[in-house]
C-alpha cells in the first residue's frame, strides 16, 4: 500500500478546497442561473413581442377570410344574377382598397365573370373580365380539394403592392380576393420600444414582407448574409445569436399560425446583456480576494493538528499486530483524550470478539454439516473458494471436491445459477429458486464488497425439494378441481348460518352470473333463487333444527344475475359444526343442468312426436283402405249415372268428402313420415322462386312478402312437391297470424352446425345444412302452445277454421328428408320457422331430366290383382274392368303364385298390395319373376314400407300407386306400369 499525503498538507489542501468551493459555486450559479435567467427574460420579451405581431397578422388575415366566407354564403343564397349585379356587390366589399386590392368571381374553368375594384381602379375592370385563372396554383388547389385556399405572396398587378390571394369554392364558381399585406408594417410601427429592436416578417418562401428598418422589403434573405434569419424561416429557434455587419444580435422567431409566415424579433446583445457584464466584473474581483485569505488561514491550522494524529497512528499499528499492551499517548485536548479512551475500549472489544468468533465458528461448522443447506463462496472470476453443507451429500458431492473449480463450469447446464451469479458478481443481491440435479433449492446470492467493488459472492442454498413436490401436487389438484368444475359446470360454496354470509367458487359465480360487488348475504342468495323455488331452498338453509350432516339434494331454478336468464341447477349440501358446535355452516355444490333439462325436454318431445307418428301412420293405413273403397265405388257410380240428376249431386258430395279425407290422411302420412316421396337434387332458391307468385295470391295483398335468397346456395335432395307443401303451410300459418296485414320474409342460407349447437338440439347432427327461414310480424305463439304446435290436429284457431295439420306436415316432411325444424317466437313479436335440410355433395352434371314416353292409346291387357282386404279387392277389380282390363283375383300371395305357375294364360301385370299376410308384395314379386320374368309389377299401399322404399324414398324402377286412388289415377298407373321398357 502506498504512503499517503502528510496530514498537514492534506488539511491545508482541504481548507483551500473548502474555501474555493463556495466561491466556485457562486460563480457557477451566476453563470448557470443568473445569465440564463436574463437570457430567458430577453427571450420571453422577444417572444411576447413576436407573438403579439403574429397574433395581429393572424387576426387580420382570418378576419378577411371570415368576411369572404360570409360573402360566399350570400352569393349562394342569391342564386343566378346578372354580371353587373355581382361586380357591384364586389365593389362594395372592396371599398377603398384598404384591405382588399380586388375581388373576382370565376367559373369552374377559371374564367373571371365578375370583378370588384376600388373606385380609383375600376377603369381596369374591362381588362380583367374573362381573365383565365385556371393555371394559378391556388385556383387549381381550391377546385380539386373543394377547400378554402391561400396563395403564396405576390406583387399585385393592380396596386403594385404585396398581396396574397384567398380562393373559396362556391358550387360551380370560385370567389377570389386579393388581400393587401403592406398593412403589416402598421403592426410593427405601433409596437412599443420598436426602436431598440430589428423586427422582420417573412412569408413561407423566405421573402421579407415587412421590416422595421425598411431595408429588406420584398427581398429573399441571403443565407450567407443572415444565416440565422434564413434558418428561422424553416424552424422555431427559440432565442439564438447571430451577427449582422459588425453587430452581434440575439433573436427569436415565431411562426404565424396557419400561414407558415415567420416573425423575427432581434436586439443587439450589448444592449440585452449590459446588466450581466457589470455583475460579472464585481463578483470576479470578490472571489479572488476571498480565495487568497482562505489559503493563508488553512495552512497554519493544518500544521497544528498533524502532530497529535501521528501518535495515534503508531498506537493503531500496535493493535493491528496484536500488541494490546502498548502505552497510550497523552493529550491536553479534550477531543483527543476522548479519542484515546474510545480506542482503548475498541482494543478490549476486539479481544473479546476474537474469543467469541472462535466459539461461533465451531458452532457454525456443526450446524452446516448437519443442515440440508449449501454454503458456497466464489470470487469475481467465478472460482469457488468455499463449498460445504449437508446439501453436498444430497447432491452426491464430497466436501472439498469442488473448491478451486469454476462456478460456471460446475453449473454450465443451469442457466439460472450462471446468469444470477453474474448479476451477483456485478453487485446485485439475488434471491431465487432453482433445480440442481434432482433437488430444488432456495438460493440467496450476497455480494461481499471490498475496496475495489464486489470481489466475491456468498451463496446460501436451502433444500426445498419436499416443499416443491408438495406444492406441485397441490397445484395439480387445484387445477384439476377447477377444470373439472368448469367442465361439469359445477361450483361449490359455504354458508355461515349465524351471519348469513357465504363464499363461492369462480365457477359458481359464473353459473349464478354474479361479480365481486354482489352482496353475498342471505338476501342476496334469495334474490338469485327463482320465486317459485325460493321457499323450498331457503327453508333448508334457515332450518335451525336441521340435524348435522343432513343432505340436501334438489333440482331448482335460479335467475342468472347478468342476463336475468332462468337456469336449472342441481344442489347438494350438508350442515356441519364449527368450533365444537358453537357455530354451524352449510357446505355444498351446485351444478348447472339447464342444457340437460333442455335435452330431456327435447327428447321427450321427440319421443312423443314419434309415438304420435306411429299412431297416425297406422290409422292412415287402415283409413286409406276404406277411403279407397268409397272413392272407387263413387267413380263406378259416376261412370253410369247422368251428371244432371239429384243422385249425381249427392254422389259428388260423397266424393268431395272422401277426397278431403284422403288429403287429411296424406298429411298424416307426411307427419308420420309414411308418405312415399321421389326426391331429386334441387336448388332451394329455384323451388321457392317457382312458388312465390302462388304464395303472394295465397296470403293476400295486405301482407308484404319479402324474399331474400343467398347466392351460391348449396344443393339439397328433396321432393319438389313436398317443398311446395312446406312453403304453402308456413305461408298460411303466417297469414293467419297477421289478420290485419304485416310482413312475411322468406330467407335461404348456408349454415354449418357445430357440436355445441347439436348438443342442445337432439334432432340435429353436426355438419353443413341449407336453411329455409320463414318469418312473420304477427301475434307470435304463447309459451304454453310452443310444445304442441307440431302435433297433428293441435290448433289455436276456432272450430272449423283449421285442421291443425299444417305445421305437423312441415315437421314430418323435414324429418323424412333428413332435416329438422326449429321455431323462435315471442307473444306480440312475431314468429320465425327455420327448416334445415342436409347439404348434398352429389355432382349436378350426373343428373338428367327424366322424360316419360307417351302413353299408349289402347287400353288392354290382363291384370292379376292381389289384395287381402275383400272390399278393396272388389272395388279395385271393378275399376280395372271399367278401364277395359281383364282381371284375375287372388286374395293371398300363395293363390297368386299358384295362378302364375299353373295357368298358361298371358298375364301382363301383377298388381299387388305391399303389406299382406304370408309374405309381402315385394317377396311375391320376386318369386313370380322367377316363373314369369317378363311380367310387369305395380305395387299399391296406403303408406310406406321398407319392402319397396328406404326411409320413405321409392326404390329406382319400382311402379307404385298410392291408396286411395281415383279411376283416372288408377288408369294412368296401370298404363305406365304395363308400358315400361
Amino acid at each position: 500500500m502506498k504512503n499517503g499525503m502528510p496530514l498537514s498538507r492534506l488539511m491545508g489542501l482541504q481548507s483551500v478546497i473548502v474555501a474555493i468551493v463556495p466561491l466556485i459555486l457562486v460563480a457557477a450559479l451566476l453563470w448557470l442561473l443568473v445569465i440564463p435567467g436574463i437570457r430567458d427574460e430577453v427571450g420571453v420579451r422577444h417572444q411576447v413581442l413576436a407573438s403579439s405581431i403574429s397574433g395581429r397578422i393572424t387576426t387580420y388575415l382570418q378576419g378577411a377570410e371570415h368576411e369572404l366566407l360570409a360573402l360566399a354564403d350570400y352569393i349562394v343564397s342569391r342564386g343566378t344574377q346578372p354580371q353587373s349585379y355581382w361586380s357591384n356587390l364586389l365593389d362594395t366589399h372592396v371599398g377603398e382598397g384598404d384591405i382588399y386590392e380586388a375581388m373576382y368571381i370565376a367559373t369552374s374553368s377559371g374564367s373571371v365573370t365578375a370583378v370588384g375594384l376600388p373606385l380609383k381602379r375600376r377603369s381596369r375592370r374591362i381588362d380583367l373580365i374573362g381573365l383565365d385563372l385556371s393555371r394559378r396554383p391556388f385556383f387549381r388547389e381550391a377546385k380539386s380539394n373543394h377547400n378554402i385556399t391561400w396563395s403564396e405572396t405576390f406583387l399585385s398587378t393592380i396596386s403594385e403592392r404585396l398581396a396574397v390571394a384567398l380562393a373559396i369554392p362556391i358550387e360551380e364558381k370560385v370567389l377570389i380576393a386579393e388581400i393587401a399585406i403592406d398593412r403589416l408594417s402598421d403592426f410593427i410601427s405601433f409596437m412599443p420600444g420598436k426602436a431598440d429592436f430589428l423586427i422582420m416578417i417573412t412569408d413561407d418562401r423566405g421573402k421579407v414582407i415587412s421590416d422595421s428598418a425598411h431595408a429588406f422589403g420584398g427581398q429573399s434573405l441571403d443565407p450567407n448574409q443572415v444565416p440565422i434569419m434564413h434558418k428561422g424561416l424553416t424552424e422555431e429557434l427559440g432565442t439564438k445569436n447571430f451577427q449582422l455587419g459588425h453587430a452581434q444580435y440575439i433573436c427569436t422567431v415565431v411562426t404565424v399560425d396557419k400561414f407558415g409566415w415567420k416573425v423575427l424579433v432581434a436586439q443587439r446583445s450589448q444592449e440585452a446583456f449590459r446588466q450581466v457584464t457589470a455583475t460579472l466584473w464585481m463578483v470576479g474581483t470578490g472571489i479572488l480576494l476571498a480565495l487568497a485569505l482562505a489559503v493563508a488561514a488553512s495552512w497554519f491550522l493544518a500544521r497544528s493538528f498533524s502532530r497529535y494524529f501521528r501518535r495515534f497512528v503508531r498506537q493503531a499499528q500496535a493493535i493491528s499486530s496484536g500488541d494490546y499492551d502498548q502505552p497510550w499517548p497523552e493529550s491536553g485536548i479534550t477531543e483527543f483524550a476522548r479519542f484515546r479512551g474510545h480506542l482503548q475500549n475498541m482494543a478490549a472489544a476486539i479481544q473479546t470478539r476474537e474469543k467469541e468468533l472462535f466459539a461461533n465458528e465451531a458452532k457454525y461448522h456443526s450446524v452446516v454439516s448437519n443442515a440440508p443447506v449449501i454454503i458456497a463462496q466464489f470470487d469475481s472470476d467465478g472460482i469457488i473458494t468455499l463449498f460445504e453443507g449437508q446439501g453436498l451429500f444430497l447432491l452426491g458431492m464430497q466436501a472439498g471436491a469442488v473448491e478451486g473449480r469454476s462456478w460456471f463450469d460446475l453449473h454450465r447446464e443451469n442457466d439460472d445459477l450462471c446468469e444470477n451469479a453474474r448479476k451477483a458478481i456485478a453487485g446485485k443481491e439475488i434471491k431465487f429458486a432453482s433445480q440442481i440435479g434432482k433437488r430444488f433449492f432456495d438460493i440467496h446470492f450476497t455480494p461481499i464488497h471490498q475496496e475495489n467493488g464486489p470481489r466475491s459472492v456468498l451463496c446460501v442454498g436451502v433444500d426445498i425439494t419436499a416443499r416443491v413436490k408438495a406444492d406441485k401436487a397441490l397445484q395439480e389438484n387445484v387445477y384439476l378441481l377447477k377444470e373439472s368444475q368448469k367442465t361439469a359446470r359445477l361450483g361449490h360454496y359455504t354458508l355461515d348460518k349465524a351471519t348469513g354470509s357465504w363464499e363461492s367458487s369462480e365457477v359458481l359465480d359464473d353459473i349464478l352470473g354474479i361479480g365481486a360487488s354482489f352482496p353475498k348475504t342471505m338476501a342476496g342468495w334469495m334474490s338469485i333463487i327463482h320465486p317459485e323455488d325460493r321457499e323450498m331452498v331457503v327453508s333448508h338453509l334457515s332450518d335451525d333444527d336441521m340435524p348435522e350432516n343432513q343432505l340436501f339434494n334438489q333440482e331448482f331454478r335460479i335467475i342468472r344475475q347478468t342476463d336475468q336468464a332462468e337456469r336449472w341447477v342441481h344442489g347438494h349440501s350438508r350442515l356441519e359444526s364449527i368450533a365444537q358446535g358453537t357455530r354451524s355452516r352449510v357446505i355444498g355444490i351446485i351444478q348447472d343442468i339447464t342444457e340437460k333439462k333442455q335435452l330431456e325436454g327435447q327428447l321427450l318431445q321427440a319421443q312423443k312426436m314419434d309415438a304420435i307418428g306411429q299412431l297416425a301412420g297406422g290409422v292412415a293405413h287402415d283409413f286409406n283402405n276404406m277411403l279407397g273403397v268409397i272413392i272407387g265405388y263413387v267413380e263406378l257410380i259416376k261412370a253410369g249415372e247422368p251428371e244432371d240428376t239429384a243422385m249425381m249431386q249427392n254422389i259428388m258430395q260423397i266424393e268431395h268428402a272422401a277426397i278431403r279425407s284422403r288429403d287429411i290422411t296424406r298429411q298424416l302420412l307426411a307427419f308420420s313420415r309414411k308418405q312415399i316421396i321421389v326426391p331429386e337434387l334441387a336448388d332451394l332458391n329455384h323451388l321457392i322462386e317457382d312458388t312465390v307468385k302462388t304464395l303472394t295470391r295465397l296470403i293476400g295483398e295486405n301482407i308484404h312478402l319479402l324474399y331474400i335468397p343467398q347466392k351460391e346456395l348449396w344443393k339439397i335432395k328433396v321432393d319438389p312437391a313436398q317443398m311446395n307443401q312446406i312453403l304453402v303451410n308456413l305461408a298460411v300459418n303466417a297469414r293467419d297470424a297477421m289478420p290485419n296485414g304485416g310482413k312475411m320474409t322468406i330467407e335461404t342460407g348456408n349454415v354449418h352446425l357445430d357440436e355445441a349447437y347439436c348438443r342442445l338440439n337432439v334432432e340435429a347432427i353436426p355438419g353443413p345444412y341449407v336453411q329455409l327461414a320463414v318469418s312473420d310480424s304477427g301475434s307470435g305463439i304463447e309459451k304454453d302452445a310452443m310444445s304442441h304446435i307440431f302435433e297433428p290436429f293441435f290448433t289455436t284457431k276456432s272450430i272449423g277454421e283449421g285442421t291443425g295439420l299444417g305445421l305437423a306436415t312441415v315437421y314430418g316432411i323435414a324429418k323424412q328428408n333428413g332435416g329438422f325444424i326449429n321455431v323462435y317466437s315471442e307473444p306480440g313479436e312475431g314468429t320465425t320457422f327455420k327448416v334445415y335440410f342436409p347439404r348434398v355433395e352429389e355432382d349436378e352434371v350426373g343428373l338428367k331430366e327424366v322424360v316419360k314416353e307417351p302413353m299408349p292409346e289402347s287400353v288392354s291387357g290382363t291384370v292379376l290383382l292381389v289384395e287381402d282386404d275383400e272390399m278393396v279387392r272388389k272395388v279395385s277389380a271393378s275399376m280395372l274392368k271399367k278401364l277395359g282390363y281383364t282381371v284375375m283375383l287372388a286374395e293371398t300371395p300363395s293363390i297368386a303364385l299358384s295362378i302364375c305357375q299353373d295357368m298358361n294364360e298371358q298375364i301382363d301385370l301383377l298388381m299387388t298390395d305391399v303389406v299382406m299376410p304370408e309374405m309381402s308384395g315385394k317377396e311375391l314379386s320376386d318369386r313370380v319373376k322367377k316363373v314369369r320374368p317378363n311380367m310387369k309389377v305395380l305395387f299399391m299401399s296406403g303408406y310406406t314400407s321398407n319392402v319397396i322404399v328406404h326411409h320413405g324414398v321409392l326404390e329406382e324402377g319400382v311402379q307404385f300407386a298410392q291408396k286411395p286412388f281415383s279411376l283416372r289415377e288408377l288408369g294412368e298407373k296401370v298404363r305406365d306400369a304395363i308400358s315400361v321398357g
